[in-house]
């Protein structure tokens, strides 16, 4: 196992239950709250109980710096640092001003330590003996010196000198062998793969009309041969919308511009994102999927009967994005309690001066953005 993976221990993050991703967006951190980039806030940290250095944290810098993550959706950030907020790898803390609502964090100094702690590097073995291949190996306390006739002069200390043959070349050992057998099974399937961008392009082309150098150029910057196909089918049919005088010589020209095969992956990208979006509803509160046959959001218990309400959705965002995690649950019970008390009532007259109420009793204000930043 690899055991660091963006500097942090590997085993650590498993144990935390912390991704590639949310590593990635850890190591951004890190890196940039040692520049003079980002705003540092003092506070009080009641758990350390004292005044720390926190960093403010604007989540679209994330998505610009970050493009390799593929994500767009500034909620996902979010949950993204709330998750670690909730391992405890941070801390979170929340200013407000007059100017705006500033979400920052701080490190956990003792889990950054265990993060980018490398004791897991496994220790050799110790062994007094020197490996030569031998029944009776080296001494440590001799010297070796290989000599042109392949032999090994060991000189030992007021003794006189030993000659051992060495095995010739070329090694017989299992490891060699396992090492040919390897790359022979590599060879096969970058033939096959070869083989198979041969047979679609003869599909579309016919036999014989380009040369291997074509093949090979696909084969290189592709990752399989099912991508290598499609591809090419793409390919295809772009240079056929174009309506070309030579059909042949435009493919064979775009087929070797890196710049098509970017094309290429970032619609089939955008094409794979709008089907999927079809086929799934996502909360209007943290962006996480949901089926039709559910009545609340999994992630952030979200009434999914007021989709279609701004001022629910204001409300649930701030709560769940500003409250703990033990008082969205209090909230939650709170507020079905009150909705309940007025329908039964029917006093509706009175039924927003009481949410208000309920609202600044959790601290939930309108000051506060509706969806963090």
């Amino acid at each position: 196992m690899k055991y660091t993976i963006f500097g942090f221990s590997q085993q650590k993050l498993i144990e935390l239950g912390l991704d590639n991703n949310e590593a990635c967006i850890l190591r951004w951190l890190l890196d940039f709250k040692s520049t003079d980039l980002m705003k540092k806030v003092i506070a009080y940290d009641p758990e350390d109980k004292k005044d720390i250095e926190y960093v403010w944290v604007k989540y679209d810098a994330i998505i610009k710096d970050l493009p390799i993550l593929r994500i767009t959706n500034k909620q996902v950030i979010g949950r993204t640092f709330l998750k670690m907020v909730n391992k405890k790898v941070l801390k979170r803390y929340v200013q407000k001003v007059p100017g705006g609502t500033y979400t920052c964090f701080a490190f956990n100094p003792i889990l950054l330590r265990e993060l980018l702690s490398s004791t897991e590097i496994p220790k050799k073995e110790d062994s007094k003996e020197v490996p030569t291949g031998l029944k009776s190996p080296v001494p440590p306390d001799e010297k070796v010196q290989c000599t042109p006739d392949r032999t090994v002069q060991c000189h030992r200390t007021k003794q006189s000198t030993q000659k051992i043959n060495l095995l010739p070349y070329p090694s017989t050992s299992s490891s060699s062998t396992s090492a040919e057998q390897h790359t022979d099974t590599h060879k096969k399937e970058a033939e096959e793969a070869e083989n198979g961008i041969i047979k679609k392009i003869q599909e579309v082309f016919g036999e014989n009309v380009f040369d291997s150098r074509l093949y090979t150029h696909i084969k290189t910057i592709t990752e399989s041969q099912e991508q290598a196909e499609e591809y090419i089918s793409w390919l295809y049919e772009y240079c056929v919308k174009q309506k070309p005088d030579s059909l042949i010589g435009l493919f064979y020209t775009l087929a070797q511009k890196p710049y098509m095969f970017n094309r290429f992956l970032v619609e089939k990208q955008v094409s794979e994102k709008q089907t999927k979006q079809k086929l799934e509803y996502h909360c209007p509160v943290c962006g996480e999927s949901y089926t039709a046959k559910e009545d609340y959001c999994s992630h952030c218990q979200f009434d999914l009967a007021f989709t279609d309400n701004k001022a629910e959705i204001a409300i649930h965002q701030k709560m769940f994005y500003y409250l703990p995690a033990g008082q969205r649950e209090q909230f939650l019970k709170d507020k079905r309690q009150l909705t309940l008390e007025i329908l039964r009532s029917g006093n509706y007259s009175t039924a927003q001066d009481k949410i208000e109420a309920l609202l600044e009793k959790y601290g939930i204000t309108e000051s506060q953005e509706a969806i963090c930043q």
